[in-house]
């Protein structure tokens, strides 16, 4: 249930990455940077008032009740578990690693690419259709298998990805590069 609950979440992200770059190509060529800021502003205004909507109920108390009836430090936690250890330090990487891709996508799309803002928002469009095509698998599969075999191949083809996006020097290469990205993040993200 974890995980196909997580799988619809990253579905929901990645819907909203692949009609973004879309929606932010006609609203800067309606309104220019100044509309396409607001439109965003107003998108987070919006967000910020469903999220106020939302009522949850009490949490149980899982974690005093495993314990004891003790409170337990998220230190103590990372100390005692290697897992959850391995799983964050995985996390980490994953998002130190994927920043440059995403900071310096509009660089790429400019300089190394010799694009347009339209370069740019096929660049974000296949990333997102990537990490949707990912989450919809995961929704809709039933991977077979241990964890530990899974997650090195969903980040082995990240750094596959990442260095065919890198290493290419056209969109062309660029756009499934990123693709192949987004659905190995969003398979590994939801596997961790």
């Amino acid at each position: 249930l974890m995980r196909k609950t997580t799988a619809l979440v990253e579905s929901c992200f990645s819907i909203s990455a692949m009609a973004a770059p879309l929606l932010s190509t006609v609203l800067y060529a309606a309104g220019g940077l100044s509309g396409l800021l607001l439109a965003n502003a107003l998108s987070y205004a919006v967000a910020a008032w469903l999220e106020l909507r939302i009522k949850l109920p009490p949490a149980p108390a899982v974690a005093e009740e495993a314990s004891g009836g003790v409170q337990v430090s998220a230190y103590a936690m990372l100390r005692e578990d290697p897992y959850l250890r391995r799983m964050l330090l995985s996390f980490f990487c994953m998002n130190l690693f994927l920043g440059p891709v995403l900071v310096f996508l509009p660089l790429f799309a400019r300089q190394i690419y010799q694009g347009t803002i339209q370069t740019l928002a096929w660049l974000e469009l296949a990333l997102g259709l990537g990490t949707a095509l990912g989450a919809a698998a995961l929704s809709v599969l039933a991977f077979r298998g241990e964890n530990a075999a899974r997650i090195p191949l969903a980040l082995g083809a990240v750094s596959l990805g990442y260095l065919a996006f890198t290493m290419g020097r056209t969109p062309w290469i660029g756009m499934p590069a990123v693709a192949l990205l987004g659905f190995a993040l969003s398979i590994a993200n939801v596997l961790i």
